[in-house]
């Protein structure tokens, strides 16, 4: 239910709206609509708007305001998310070329959590960091 739109599953623009949703916790640490309780959880979802932490930089909030539009004839889908500014500043090259996200190469993570490298875990940890600090870029 977090991450349902204010109009239910209808597409790309809903599809725009759930990741937003996990865009905003993941930059803020926190859900922009939270409660206990189903039926306030809708109505927030439905009437209020999001709480944009200052640490956000003006690009992230643009960007989740927009994919957080109540109207989803408004909102972003996720094309759209793809060519806005805060999502292209980690990307080489201008972004009407066709330029591709810079990408480390994945490790391979052992279906054995036992024989796992615990420095994987760290890898995660900074790698999200980064995020978070971009945000505030």
């Amino acid at each position: 239910v977090i991450y349902a739109a204010s109009e239910g599953y209808s597409g790309e623009k809903a599809d725009g709206w759930a990741c937003g949703v996990v865009l905003y916790a993941l930059l803020t640490g926190s859900l922009p609509f939270d409660s206990d309780e189903l039926g306030e959880l809708f109505m927030m979802i439905m009437n209020t708007e999001p709480h944009y932490p200052d640490h956000l930089s003006k690009g992230a909030k643009d960007l989740l305001k927009k994919m957080l539009h109540k109207d989803p004839k408004r909102r972003i889908g996720l094309r759209q998310v793809r060519q806005h500014p805060w999502f292209l500043k980690n990307y080489e090259g201008d972004a009407d070329e066709g330029s591709r996200p810079r990408r480390k190469k994945q490790r391979r993570v052992e279906e054995d959590a036992s024989t796992n490298d615990p420095s994987i875990l760290d890898d995660i940890a900074s790698s999200l960091a980064k995020v978070g600090n971009a945000s505030a870029a």
